[in-house]
């Protein structure tokens, strides 16, 4: 993991340093992900060794001088403006308004499997759901933000929902908050508001993480480029999910 963590460390320099250079007055017209997208992107078809030549991006002449990188940022930039990229509705809720059937289906689909499932690894798995969703199918299935704490993505407003959930007889919790703590469905028919595609989705998911334990979710999720290049305390950009280490690439 070390030279992968200097690599996602690289990039982010550079895509903050060519903030500085390239859009000083602009700070609040575009989200940083945009910006790491574009450098990620101009890496991708410029250079050959990205993890080796990516420092040259602001110093190289032959490309500072003709302002080669800097029109790819404002043309990446301005492109993701244009698709409606940037706004809320579409970058952090992943193409669609919240559903609170989508998360009681997701959630009862997660925890009818037999797998000992407890709230934090649920969060995690909602998470990788949604994601790996969007990434598939260019949507989330529950509409939900996600924002970046310290130990991983979190889904906002989670213990306000489930507690809905709790209360509305989906779930159950089987010795709450002890090493032992388990969620379990109570019906199984609610399974029915999910598409097809969405029971792909969650079913991948479940069959690649349900088994880890807590702490290896926990490692795994801070693994991924869409934690690390998220500032704490930010909405996670579900453009991110292409960044996605493993996801069910015959589905897609």
């Amino acid at each position: 993991m070390k030279v992968l963590d200097r690599f996602e460390n690289r990039v982010l320099m550079t895509a903050r340093q060519a903030h500085e250079s390239y859009f000083p007055a602009r700070n609040n017209n575009f989200p940083e992900w945009l910006l790491i997208f574009a450098v990620l992107k101009y890496m991708d078809s410029h250079i050959e060794s990205p993890h080796r030549d990516i420092e040259g991006l602001l110093t190289d002449p032959s490309i500072v001088e003709n302002r080669e990188f800097e029109k790819h940022l404002s043309r990446s930039i301005a492109s993701g403006q244009l698709k409606d990229l940037t706004t809320e509705a579409s970058a952090y809720t992943g193409e669609r308004e919240f559903s609170s059937e989508k998360l009681a289906a997701m959630v009862t689909y997660l925890t009818s499997r037999g797998q000992t499932i407890c709230r934090s690894k649920l969060k995690k798995l909602l998470f990788f759901c949604d994601f790996t969703n969007y990434c598939l199918f260019s949507g989330s299935i529950s509409g939900a933000n996600y924002i970046r704490d310290r130990f991983a993505p979190e889904f906002e407003h989670f213990d306000e929902r489930f507690a809905t959930l709790v209360s509305d007889g989906v779930v159950r919790v089987e010795n709450p908050r002890t090493r032992d703590e388990n969620v379990v469905a109570s019906d199984p028919s609610i399974i029915g508001a999910l598409t097809m595609l969405e029971i792909v989705t969650i079913h991948w998911v479940f069959g690649n993480f349900a088994s880890l334990s807590c702490r290896a979710m926990k490692d795994r999720v801070k693994s991924e480029h869409v934690y690390r290049f998220t500032p704490r305390d930010k909405y996670v950009a579900y453009e991110y999910a292409g960044l996605l280490k493993e996801t069910p690439s015959a589905f897609a």
